[in-house]
């Protein structure tokens, strides 16, 4: 959509045309303290000297003087706007400046709250006010916002060429690739950094407080595991740390790349339907007692995932508490 102002006596006559040139009819302009809507031919007066403001489908648009020559807006999407999920807010989401005419969202934020705009292609810088940051995560289709962190940038190392296909995150939040192995975005939580290449996760690195840098390292190989016939039920494998990190690993054409992930004991749970209560699932990997499968709604706590003296695999099963006394029966 653009606006075409030409000189008329003491008015100057404008325009409002959608990215396709066609007119918008019935939007409310104001320039100075003069209100006016166009009119079918998205045609419209404004007085000269003055700023010109026009909201449209939840964003608004000013431009400070009129200028004979068309403001050309930027390139539109439809998104959604998740508001934070800690404190209401009332937003305000600037898109900067294109072509001399400003774009921005105002909207009163609910925690947790959706809501959709027509937005400008632009990454927004966003606020409450009163001054409060917050980060954009600008995706596709959705922009979900969150409190201000630090910023960091994240280095992938590896022997060898990098994989082209690496995804990079912080506190589950994706970072955007600035040059070739660097990508850069805002820790917002702990500070856990991950990544993934080739379909296979990277091992978690924490970002040390006060830190704005990280490295993760992209193995040439890694375990790989099989399930197959065995337990065709698992659609994920989850493991995780007590110290905070996670991390989720979907098959690829049936094969669990697995990270590889340091030295120590790691909760594994399985994600998937329900197996029967207490079957036996043997793993490629004999281990000394063998495995009880335990669900637990959706997930199913199966045990430690051991890396060190030697092994690499589950040792032991963990029963929860809630779910002894059924498994007895």
């Amino acid at each position: 959509m653009w606006i075409l102002l030409v000189g008329c006596g003491d008015e100057v006559g404008g325009m409002l045309l959608s990215s396709t040139e066609t007119p918008l009819a019935s939007v409310a302009v104001r320039t100075g303290e003069v209100a006016t809507v166009t009119g079918s031919d998205g045609g419209f007066r404004a007085v000269p000297g003055e700023a010109v403001s026009f909201s449209y489908n939840g964003v608004e648009y000013l431009a400070r003087t009129i200028r004979e020559a068309p403001f050309h807006l930027p390139a539109i999407r439809k998104v959604q706007v998740a508001c934070p999920l800690d404190a209401a807010c009332p937003l305000v989401m600037d898109f900067g400046t294109h072509d001399e005419l400003t774009a921005v969202v105002h909207h009163a934020c609910e925690p947790g709250a959706v809501f959709p705009i027509d937005s400008p292609n632009h990454d927004p810088v966003a606020s409450c006010e009163g001054g409060r940051p917050l980060y954009a995560d600008n995706q596709l289709d959705r922009i979900t916002l969150y409190p201000q962190g630090r910023a960091v940038e994240v280095e992938l190392t590896a022997v060898g060429p990098l994989p082209s296909d690496c995804e990079v995150w912080v506190d589950r939040v994706g970072f955007k690739q600035v040059a070739p192995g660097r990508y850069a975005g805002q820790a917002l939580g702990t500070g856990w950094a991950g990544g993934r290449c080739a379909g296979r996760p990277l091992s978690p690195v924490e970002v040390a407080p006060g830190s704005g840098r990280v490295s993760l390292e992209v193995p040439s190989a890694g375990p790989e595991l099989v399930l197959g016939e065995l337990a065709p039920w698992v659609t994920e494998l989850v493991f995780s740390d007590p110290r905070g990190w996670s991390v989720n690993v979907r098959p690829t054409n049936g094969v669990f790349l697995l990270p590889a992930l340091p030295p120590g004991d790691h909760r594994l749970e399985l994600h998937g339907p329900h197996p029967q209560l207490g079957s036996t699932l043997s793993w490629p990997v004999p281990t000394e007692d063998g495995l009880t499968v335990m669900p637990a709604g959706i997930e199913v706590w199966l045990g430690v995932w051991r890396v060190g003296a030697g092994v690499t695999g589950p040792v032991a099963v963990h029963r929860p508490p809630s779910l002894q006394s059924s498994a007895s029966e």
